[in-house]
């Protein structure tokens, strides 16, 4: 074999292994490279805090605002209405609220505002109140007359006239529910101390809500005798239908029955009844 076709036989084959190795790697699926997931980042962002003035307990109509009520409490900044009362705008608002009366129920821990309130001096204090039709009538309480002193604004009560009777029967008292379902727009009671240090009220005024003719009928019924105030359940039941707790018939046992007789000449008035 001459030279030269062993020249080409060699040329041949690595030709033919050169386009072999090319088309293996044509068919060749090339590998994929691992996918790795981000792992999702917390972003904590801190929330912007105010100072709000809230009441700690209910502060029923026409109560009157103490410092003691009141407190600041946190509330986040994008939530705070205008009408809030916030610390940054009023820094000296429990100062300027105290003796305030409540015009709308505010709940405790519930955010105040002006318009819930009125400022001592307002001339529209207890005209904000008042229902069409009604007036304000203020009568004079006692502690015993007001249920020990329980009595809130807001409550409702019955009131009581005792009187004393006059005339031929010898004297006596009568007491009856001359107003029923009232409601208590404010009670003015002091506390105050004794000698001893124990803690007393003293007598104050009671602001009812009556329409007119009930208001002059009740300022006609004070110098005659004695009011109480009788504190209705909040549910608003009457007290018709209660079993009675007496321990004797008030209408046979307690009742008086007199006679008149004549002695020599002179009238004499007789017990014949009654205890």
């Amino acid at each position: 074999m001459d030279v030269k076709r062993i020249a080409l036989l060699g040329g041949l084959i690595v030709l033919g292994g050169f386009a072999f190795l090319q088309i293996k790697k044509m068919g060749t699926v090339p590998v994929a490279a691992p996918v790795v997931q981000a792992q999702p980042q917390t972003i904590i962002k801190e929330v912007e805090m105010s100072h709000i003035l809230v009441p700690i307990q209910l502060l029923p109509r026409g109560t009157r605002v103490k410092p003691e009520m009141l407190e600041w409490r946190k509330w986040p900044a994008d939530a705070v209405d205008p009408a809030f009362i916030d610390q940054d705008a009023f820094p000296t608002a429990i100062e300027d609220w105290t003796n305030s009366v409540v015009r709308i129920e505010i709940a405790a821990g519930e955010p105040m505002t002006a318009r819930k309130l009125v400022k001592p001096g307002d001339k529209s204090v207890m005209a904000a109140f008042l229902k069409p039709g009604t007036v304000a009538v203020s009568i004079r309480i006692t502690t015993d007359a007001a249920a020990s002193g329980f009595i809130n604004p807001g409550d409702r009560v019955d009131i009581m006239l005792t009187r004393r009777l006059t005339g031929e029967s010898g004297g006596g008292y009568v007491t009856e529910t001359i107003f029923e379902n009232v409601h208590v727009l404010s009670i003015d009671q002091t506390y105050a101390k004794g000698p001893d240090g124990s803690p007393y009220v003293l007598g104050g005024q009671a602001l009812l809500e009556l329409n007119r003719a009930d208001a002059e009928q009740i300022t006609m019924s004070q110098p005659t005798g004695d009011i109480s105030l009788v504190l209705r359940p909040m549910n608003g039941a009457g007290r018709r239908g209660v079993p009675s707790a007496a321990l004797v018939d008030a209408k046979t046992e307690d009742k008086v029955v007199t006679m008149k007789v004549y002695r020599r000449g002179e009238a004499e008035v007789v017990t014949l009844g009654g205890r």
